[in-house]
């Protein structure tokens, strides 16, 4: 139970529905289909109703790229004209434009002066596979990017990091120990393997550390990587799901099949890793200094003694 409302799986049916009341006869809910039933063919399908004791309406998202609100079609959006036939929802766009492929959300009746939400498609699609969120006015831009090789942006420019000192606690220098085992700390050039795999000899070659690598270093040095928030770790279990399957007689059975095999993963925050490695810099740097210092010096009393 979450605050009063239900939220569960039904086993039997395999669909998982959150509810904004004690039952599903009267409150707005969200039922998310794992498959048919009641030979219904509702399995993938999203549906989510607003439903009291005299009036039910339901949204439907189905698999084929198909959106009902009340048993008629959404309106398409081409440019922010929607075509007849269909409906827009309160003023709100919800559309695909059939065009260049893209799933846009507008905030208004005006995409050039609401927030929107544009997921783009393939094929005929200038920017496949991206996502874009903006906050928009007449007078202003501002979007988050967000590209498939990973890139995050905000107008452009690499995502902003809290910094203020009021959120903050224990501040001090970087512990010499790291910046020691740092030195042993490479950069590496490196071809990835799903690039590689699909790409063949023309994958590109990518600059940055490896984890595993700075692990080893601090270790050598005994730091224990695992006090820094420098790395993430994730794993991901296992995920099967129970299908039918008819064998020879005719009779079926139920086997566990996988969906996805266990797996685990290591990445870094690559801005804090530069502060290490900067830290690093400065503090070489400053040694260089001193030593450049104390040279002078000596230099300067080995002359006035020949004199």
């Amino acid at each position: 139970m979450l605050n009063g409302r239900t939220y569960s799986r039904t086993v039997d049916n395999d669909y998982l529905v959150i509810n904004g009341s004690s039952t599903e006869n009267n409150g707005a809910f969200l039922r998310l289909h794992g498959k048919n039933y009641d030979d219904t063919p509702y399995a993938g399908t999203v549906l989510i109703r607003a439903k009291d004791n005299s009036n039910v309406f339901d949204l439907l998202l189905k698999p084929d790229g198909t959106a009902t609100w009340g048993n008629k079609n959404l309106a398409m959006q081409e440019d922010v004209v929607p075509r007849s036939g269909g409906y827009t929802l309160r003023g709100e766009y919800l559309g695909r434009t059939d065009n260049n492929r893209n799933f846009d959300i507008c905030g208004g009746n005006l995409v050039s002066s609401s927030a929107t939400l544009s997921l783009h498609g393939g094929e005929r699609s200038q920017n496949p596979g991206n996502f874009y969120l903006h906050a928009r006015t007449a007078n202003a831009d501002k979007v988050i990017v967000g590209y498939p090789n990973g890139t995050l942006t905000w107008n452009g420019q690499a995502m902003q990091t809290t910094s203020d000192q009021r959120l903050k606690q224990q501040i001090t220098e970087i512990d010499d120990k790291l910046l020691d085992a740092w030195k042993d700390v490479e950069l590496s050039q490196f071809k990835y393997n799903d690039a590689v795999n699909q790409k063949g000899t023309k994958a590109r070659l990518h600059t940055g550390y490896v984890v595993q690598q700075i692990d080893e270093a601090c270790k050598s040095h005994n730091v224990d990587i695992s006090d820094y928030g420098l790395y993430c770790h994730e794993d991901y279990p296992e995920e099967t799901e129970e299908v039918e399957v008819t064998q020879d007689d005719g009779t079926t059975k139920k086997e566990t099949r996988v969906i996805r095999e266990s797996s685990e993963h290591y990445s870094l925050r690559y801005t804090e890793v530069y502060a290490v490695e900067c830290a690093y810099l400065r503090r070489e740097v400053s040694r260089l200094k001193q030593q450049n210092e104390n040279f002078e010096q000596r230099l300067k009393m080995l002359e006035q003694s020949v004199k």
